[in-house]
């Protein structure tokens, strides 16, 4: 990835480095220090589950939209059970989706977030990632039970 790209600043990104922008501060400086607090949520938020219950809500999550934020991450818990339900998910990729469902339903809001930006991460890297649960779990650094 390039190191240097022309970016659309849209009305959500242009609100926030509005709300951030001081004298000495370069929007490239903002940007990129929001993205570092993010990803450290994310990393700091997943929820450990089993590498099959990760794989159950990659699967689930394939081409879900999550947006916008504040509404879309809020929906994984129904996706899931619907996923369990129709699907038979549970089954595939050897979940207890009782549990999993329980699990979810209690799940807060930065929870949810972690495992949107798995399943982002996840799907824009499938092809290069290896086939095992636990090895693809492992190499997106994902929190295990």
């Amino acid at each position: 990835m390039a190191r240097k790209a022309s970016v659309y600043i849209g009305d959500e990104l242009e609100t926030a480095l509005e709300e951030r922008h001081g004298a000495s501060d370069s929007v490239s400086g903002l940007i990129n220090k929001m993205v570092d607090r993010y990803r450290e949520v994310c990393r700091r938020e997943a929820p450990p589950l089993t590498p099959q219950a990760w794989c159950l809500l990659f699967d689930v999550l394939n081409g879900v939209w999550l947006q916008p934020a504040s509404m879309g991450v809020r929906g994984i818990p129904m996706e899931v059970e619907d996923g369990i339900a129709m699907n038979g998910l549970a089954e595939k990729w050897g979940v207890d989706g009782e549990a999993l469902k329980t699990r979810l339903a209690e799940a807060d809001f930065a929870e949810l977030t972690a495992i949107a930006d798995a399943a982002e991460r996840f799907w824009a890297r499938h092809r290069d990632l290896p086939s095992e649960p636990t090895e693809i779990v492992a190499a997106l650094n994902l929190p295990s039970e």
